[in-house]
């Protein structure tokens, strides 16, 4: 494969982020000023799919420095290259103007074309990826699968959610593919266990199953109380490590 390139701008609006909650989490909540982690995650994650339709993504890291906002232009920049015997590794960042909003990595491998077009994806999750790609401007059209963009979206939202004062902010997110799952039926987020850290901060392990119990993905992530979120700017990475 060649090195793929990728820069994209978008406009997250809290129009956008409220469309996007609704295709992956019962979370309705939305600050302006500080917007869910997957509002940003999903249309980064959605424009390297889209530069790069065969890269078969294995594992996706997050890292989420800072909280953005609604009605700021971000920019992703980043990049899809070889990493010898058959791995891929892509990765970008998000700034809204001079705030460094997001960081991401994954790893995965070269996926082969298809000799024949696939059939169109039918059944519940369509409806669900179709506000999705609405809420990301992003075409799913021959998507026969869930891509991992909406996987770490479902997972990010989730993740945030799972605080007992209200909505938590994510400070990082790991997440490993099992396997793909079809559109034909939903994918599920469940909470495995929650780990307190320090101070205001907790592990969340979780993992995704597709509607017949088959497990998709699992995966970690930190997140820190939203009554703490201006302390969590003070945070290392470090710490998410």
């Amino acid at each position: 494969m060649d090195p793929v390139t990728v820069r994209q701008r978008f406009m997250p609006t809290v129009e956008k982020a409220r469309l996007l909650l609704d295709a992956v989490s019962e979370v309705e909540a939305v600050d302006e000023d500080a917007l869910p982690a997957a509002t940003i995650a999903a249309p980064a994650l959605a424009a390297l799919r889209e530069r790069s339709p065969r890269f078969l993504a294995e594992r996706v890291v997050l890292s989420v420095p800072s909280v953005a906002c609604a009605g700021e232009l971000a920019q992703v920049s980043g990049s899809i290259r070889p990493a010898g015997d058959g791995h891929v590794v892509a990765r970008a960042t998000v700034h809204q103007g001079a705030n460094h909003v997001l960081e991401v990595e994954m790893g995965g491998a070269w996926r082969p074309p298809h000799p024949d077009p696939r059939p169109a994806a039918r059944g519940e999750g369509c409806s669900a990826l179709s506000l999705y790609a609405r809420a990301t401007s992003t075409p799913v059209r021959g998507l026969t699968s869930w891509p991992v963009d909406y996987l770490v979206a479902l997972c990010a939202a989730g993740a945030e959610a799972e605080n007992e004062d209200g909505l938590a902010r994510l400070l990082r997110l790991a997440l490993d593919v099992v396997q793909e799952a079809p559109l034909d039926a939903p994918v599920r987020f469940a909470v495995d266990g929650i780990r307190p850290v320090s101070g205001d901060t907790a592990r969340v392990v979780f993992r995704v199953t597709a509607d017949t119990g088959r497990l998709v993905a699992r995966g970690d992530a930190l997140i820190v109380s939203a009554l703490a979120r201006s302390a969590a700017m003070a945070i290392p990475l470090r710490m998410a490590a």
